[in-house]
């Protein structure tokens, strides 16, 4: 359920869509151009900056399914080995067939979407089980009921959520340096030892 006071929307009424395709690949005119596309493999729950693979300008005119999408887009994969998993545009880019782009209006902060989504992602998939592989329709996600509080109460917890997680990331860079220190003493004490550098008192009988 959604809090006390918290109206859910169907995204659809937040947001508008849109998706890619995948040009021939038996075209090279299509490929290795100066236009980022964007393929499910990219998609790692952060900022997109950069694709894997580009098209050509040529490949965006012949296919009108290639839609260029602007900065700010967020995208989620609907189905393959990284169903689920989002991304934000931080560049212009077109995507593959495999990835929904959703566009808020002006009530809905991109930020606090991609973390609802991000934290209901296990049910987002659920609703794509079927026989076989899950797949996540345009349509399902269109569907999708969120809660909506006001502008100004999304961009505080969007706030907050990056700060701890930003907290959290510091932690574990500290502990994993803390953890490989000790590994490295532990490994130069062994090394002492065998070698007689180190000497060991005999345990009494």
């Amino acid at each position: 359920g959604f809090p006390p006071g918290v109206e859910p929307f169907k995204l659809s009424w937040l947001a508008t869509f849109g998706g890619g395709t995948t040009p021939s690949t038996a075209n090279e005119a299509f490929y290795d151009g100066p236009i980022p596309w964007v393929l499910t493999g990219d998609l790692d729950d952060r900022e997109i900056t950069t694709t894997s693979r580009t098209v050509t300008r040529r490949a965006l005119t012949e296919h009108s399914a290639l839609q260029l999408h602007p900065p700010g887009s967020l995208i989620v994969a609907m189905y393959g080995a990284t169903i689920g998993k989002l991304g934000i545009l931080e560049i212009s880019a077109c995507t593959n067939q495999a990835c929904c782009v959703i566009s808020v209006n002006k009530r809905l902060e991109v930020g606090f979407l991609f973390h609802y989504l991000r934290a209901f992602r296990s049910e987002l998939i659920d609703l794509g089980r079927g026989s076989g592989q899950p797949n996540i329709s345009q349509g399902t996600i269109r569907s999708i009921r969120i809660p909506l509080p006001a502008l100004f109460a999304q961009e505080s917890i969007v706030s907050e959520i990056e700060s701890d997680e930003q907290v959290r990331r510091t932690s574990v860079v500290k502990l994993t340096t803390q953890i490989d220190l000790l590994a490295e003493r532990r490994q130069a004490l062994i090394t002492a030892a065998v070698t007689g550098e180190l000497e060991i008192p005999e345990v009494a009988a």
